[in-house]
């Protein structure tokens, strides 16, 4: 009896140590194995390069939300500015002619996958209106990008992004040195990609516009308010819950604005909303039209 017992102990403290072993590895070849192919990559190198390029200037970070039908955004022409995802289909695009374009959203490229299928109709507009910006992307994605070659080479940039990304509200901190660590979600392209790159090109004052934090949707069948019609939006879009969870008062996404703001200011910088409107409060609001 005592030898069946101490045989099943054993049995069990084995089974224990391989699930955690199992779960190291699987960590390590997710997370890890990813993180180093970036650092000793050229676009680590490339991006180690600029870093602190704009020091001391300002810069403007460009959401999605309807609050950009009532600003003109034509003013932002000679300004460094970065846009995300589905800003393509702004009228200004071309004129502002944005030196950023981020997107971090997989969907984008039909999900985290090694055969990519970027949206068809994002593709058209990214390549007939921004041949002067730099699109950056998930590093995750890369191999995949240079096989089809859908993209100029030049064009593009990447940081060390991908599936099972750590949550900023969960770590309480950002990843800030985007040459070397692994960026973090934080339930936004602002706080996930925007932001940890202005810090690390060197700006002090960041604008934000068109971050109004609220899709104006109360149940899951409502339409979603962007300053364009959803119509235009072919890509797929987290659902309602995911949503209703992420944006809400007080939940992950404020929390990892809270932190960025934390991170900024510890070092000398400051975060602005100049959005009209919306419900992101963790920043000091700034008149949009005044700054100029």
């Amino acid at each position: 009896m005592m030898t069946t017992l101490l045989s099943q102990k054993i049995k069990r403290r084995i089974a224990r140590t391989k699930y955690r072993l199992t779960n190291t590895l699987n960590r390590y070849v997710d997370e890890q194995l990813p993180l180093l192919e970036f650092q000793f990559s050229k676009e680590s190198s490339k991006w180690k390069n600029l870093k602190n390029k704009y020091l001391g200037q300002r810069c403007f970070i460009i959401g999605n939300g309807p609050s950009l039908k009532s600003q003109d955004l034509t003013v932002l022409k000679n300004e460094v500015t970065f846009v995300s995802n589905w800003f393509a289909l702004h009228k200004d695009y071309e004129t502002i002619s944005p030196t950023y374009h981020c997107i971090c959203a997989h969907e984008i490229f039909g999900g985290w996958i090694d055969d990519i299928k970027f949206d068809p109709k994002l593709y058209a507009l990214l390549r007939e209106k921004s041949k002067n910006t730099t699109k950056v992307f998930p590093f995750f994605f890369k191999s995949g990008l240079d096989e089809q070659e859908i993209f100029p080479k030049e064009e593009l940039s990447y940081v060390s992004y991908g599936p099972l990304v750590q949550e900023i509200h969960r770590l309480k901190s950002m990843n800030l040195d985007i040459a070397s660590q692994r960026l973090l979600h934080g339930h936004t392209i602002i706080t996930s990609f925007c932001l940890p790159i202005a810090f690390y090109l060197g700006f002090k004052d960041i604008y934000l516009l068109g971050c109004d934090c609220d899709y104006g949707i109360q149940r899951a069948g409502d339409d979603r308010d962007y300053f364009y019609d959803t119509t235009q939006h072919t890509s797929e879009a987290p659902d309602f819950e995911w949503l209703q969870k992420s944006w809400a008062e007080g939940g992950p996404m404020i929390q990892a604005y809270a932190i960025a703001r934390q991170a900024f200011e510890s070092q000398g910088r400051r975060v602005f909303n100049a959005t009209a409107g919306g419900k992101l409060e963790v920043f000091e609001r700034a008149n949009f039209e005044a700054l100029f």
